[in-house]
């Protein structure tokens, strides 16, 4: 895990996870959301570090090979090597994804049908185990013993509305 709360504590996660990627080359790092280091927009310490590191990895032309896998370049395109661009899912990828997600989860019959469900279009895998995560807390809420596709909606709702507060 790269991300720490205490403050300096993800830069020092990163270097250490470059300093074993050196150690037990060939290697490859993997940062799946890159969002997570670069989402912000704007330059931080992590994002410093990160590219201080994948600086020295292509000086010293280590065998390390950097993979960012996420929804968008973001500030760092321009390190990057490659940059493979995919299309976004159409609805039945995304369904069978989350029928993927929902599969050993106690929840309602139908609830692998995603028709009704805004906000669900353009979501990632990743994405979708957050919204269930969500939803099954909501579902403790409410003291249920499975998850409801109300609990699924309810989420669906508040994501919409951080959206929007983000906006304005």
């Amino acid at each position: 895990l790269l991300i720490r709360s205490e403050v300096g504590a993800s830069e020092r996660q990163i270097r250490h996870c470059f300093s074993y990627a050196r150690n037990n080359q060939p290697c490859m790092i993997l940062v799946d959301p890159i969002e997570a280091v670069f989402g912000g927009g704007e330059e931080n310490g992590l994002m410093t570090q990160f590219g201080i590191e994948m600086d020295e990895v292509k000086e010293k032309g280590w065998e390390v090979v950097v993979v960012g896998a996420g929804r968008e370049r973001g500030e760092m395109g321009r390190r990057w090597e490659v940059v493979l661009e995919m299309g976004e899912m159409n609805k039945e990828e995304r369904e069978e994804i989350w029928k993927e997600v929902i599969r050993d989860v106690e929840k309602e019959e139908g609830l692998e049908r995603m028709e009704g469900m805004e906000g669900m279009e353009g979501m990632v895998g990743g994405e979708m185990e957050g919204v269930m995560r969500r939803a099954g807390i909501e579902a403790v809420k409410r003291k249920g013993k499975k998850v409801e596709r109300r609990d699924v909606e309810k989420v669906l709702e508040e994501i919409r509305r951080e959206k929007l507060e983000v906006l304005f």
